[in-house]
């Protein structure tokens, strides 16, 4: 059974999101976790893979963008829509269905924008992994 948590966003620009989505990935990658991001788009994973370069002055996310280039020992990757090509504990979700493949993670993270579009998906998801017998938490950000 996994354990998925639902981050919140309040602020309504989309930034907003990618931020929380770092935040969440630099602190599971501190606690030794391994981490798959799964954009919602190729335009947002590329604009991850920079923001984790600078969303903090203080911090370094090791992370590479999936596929047949990157390094599969970066603790951090980002993919969007494909299916993992390395094993990892925590998923970040930005997209607004359940990848197929979701059902194996121990941890979720999904992140809901603060638009009615994302709060509807979010709604959707939530309905979906506690009808799969997940352990779900909210967390309002």
């Amino acid at each position: 059974m996994s354990k998925v948590d639902f981050y919140v966003v309040s602020r309504p620009e989309p930034a907003a999101a990618l931020a929380t989505a770092c935040r969440i990935a630099d602190k599971a990658f501190r606690l030794g976790n391994r981490v798959f991001i799964n954009a919602a788009s190729r335009e947002q994973a590329v604009t991850l893979d920079q923001m984790l370069w600078t969303f903090r002055d203080d911090s370094f996310v090791p992370h590479s963008r999936a596929g047949p280039d990157s390094d599969p020992r970066d603790p951090v990757r980002i993919g969007c829509g494909e299916v993992p090509d390395t094993p990892f504990d925590v998923l970040i979700n930005l997209d607004e269905n359940v990848p197929l493949w979701a059902e194996g993670s121990a941890r979720i993270a999904e992140i809901v924008g603060a638009d009615p579009q994302s709060r509807a998906a979010g709604r959707t998801r939530y309905r979906h992994y506690r009808e799969t017998g997940c352990a779900l938490d909210s967390h309002s950000l």
